[in-house]
């Protein structure tokens, strides 16, 4: 059986104000023209992707499309149905808070995580010494590293004018002195003399000035270097190898009759030795084979320097007549009693022998000079030598 569309006339009688009047509705049946298909029952548009208004639109809502309410925390808007889905919701968004004087993430605080307001100012740095605060400025919620308009501290007090340059409430403490300022400089030990030194701008002492100077160490009975002692650390004798017999200084040959020889040289430091060999040469002589001749004499002097006494040093002779050093020798010493005597600090003996006419008389004399007393001296001692005959009758 097919379903047919009905019209039904409906007349209504409605009461107006004046009367009452006739009105006719026509209703339309649930079923389409061919009977077979339900007919569209309009009702109130809905976001569900449905025609729900049979106007062959889905979803709509006029010029404003299909929206409703919508809330966030900063204020209300609308949001809009697309294809059965609420979105777009227009209302005020929801932003992370920024330093800018606004409340931007709506919860009811501004500026709440930055350190300042944008514009604000606050007073820097110090009034201490000759320092003055200035005003900090603040830029996105930071106050910013500037200190403006301020007097800001200097790195030290190396001006050393009187003023805390720096700030810190001490006056010049990076001074060593006060410009102007004098004071003595060098040392007056020895030989030296103090000078003076001036106090320059920038609070350091300048150069020493007037002073004596330590000077190289001579032997002149003076502190020349100015360490506390006097004449020390002075170079030995020039020949130092002499200070054993082994490395005794051979002085060569001296002749009978020839002129005595001198020479200077010092016993020093107070550990040396002065070792020295001396040939006496004899000369022809108009005599009797194998007769006596008397007689030879070595004649030795040792003048020590003028801060030495007698007793501060030993001299020994040893007189030996095969030219080596060491053996069988006859020994002389200046503190035994010879035939010799002390001059004031000269010391001066003679050694006599007897030689034969046809042989050979000539000698060798060690000489040997060295401290005996916890001295010293860098002045020079002086040896002289000589040999001399005497013809005369033998005893």
């Amino acid at each position: 059986m097919q379903l047919r569309t009905k019209l039904y006339a409906i007349t209504a009688s409605i009461f107006f104000a004046g009367g009452i009047g006739t009105v006719s509705i026509v209703a339309q049946s649930g079923c389409s023209d061919d009977d077979t298909t339900p007919a569209c029952i309009p009702k109130p548009e809905e976001c569900n992707g449905l025609d729900d208004d049979c106007d062959g639109q889905t979803d709509e809502g006029g010029s404003t499309g299909l929206r409703r309410s919508c809330q966030t925390a900063c204020g209300s808007g609308y949001e809009y149905c697309n294809d059965g889905v609420w979105e777009d919701c227009d209302a005020p968004k929801v932003n992370t808070e920024i330093c800018d004087g606004k409340d931007n993430d709506c919860n009811g605080q501004t500026d709440e995580t930055c350190d300042c307001v944008a514009g604000e100012t606050r007073p820097c740095g110090t009034n201490v010494g000759v320092c003055a605060q200035g005003l900090q400025t603040c830029v996105n919620g930071v106050w910013a590293e500037a200190c403006e308009g301020g007097v800001q501290p200097a790195a030290d007090d190396s001006a050393c004018n009187g003023e805390d340059d720096d700030c810190d409430g001490d006056v010049d403490e990076d001074c060593s002195c006060t410009p102007s300022d004098n004071q003595p400089c060098g040392s007056d030990e020895g030989e030296c003399a103090k000078g003076t030194q001036t106090c320059l701008a920038g609070g350091h002492w300048g150069d020493c000035t007037g002073q004596t100077e330590p000077a190289t160490e001579i032997c002149d009975g003076k502190d020349n270097d100015c360490d506390g002692d006097t004449d020390n650390n002075l170079t030995g004798d020039t020949y130092e190898q002499n200070e054993v017999c082994d490395h005794v200084r051979d002085l060569g040959i001296i002749n009978e009759g020839a002129s005595e020889v001198s020479f200077p040289a010092t016993l020093y430091p107070e550990t040396d030795v002065d070792w020295y060999k001396i040939h006496t040469e004899e000369a022809t002589h108009s005599c009797h084979l194998f007769d006596d001749q008397c007689y030879f004499y070595s004649i030795f002097t040792v003048e020590l320097p003028d801060d030495l006494q007698p007793t501060d040093v030993l001299i020994t002779i040893y007189a030996d007549d095969d030219g080596q050093c060491g053996g069988d020798q006859q020994t002389f010493k200046s503190d035994e009693n010879l035939a010799n005597e002390w001059t004031g600090n000269t010391w001066g003996v003679a050694l006599q022998w007897t030689g034969t006419c046809g042989l050979d008389d000539s000698w060798d004399f060690f000489v040997k000079i060295e401290y005996v007393q916890s001295v010293r001296s860098c002045k020079q001692y002086t040896m002289t030598y000589q040999m001399v005959y005497t013809e005369e009758a033998c005893e």
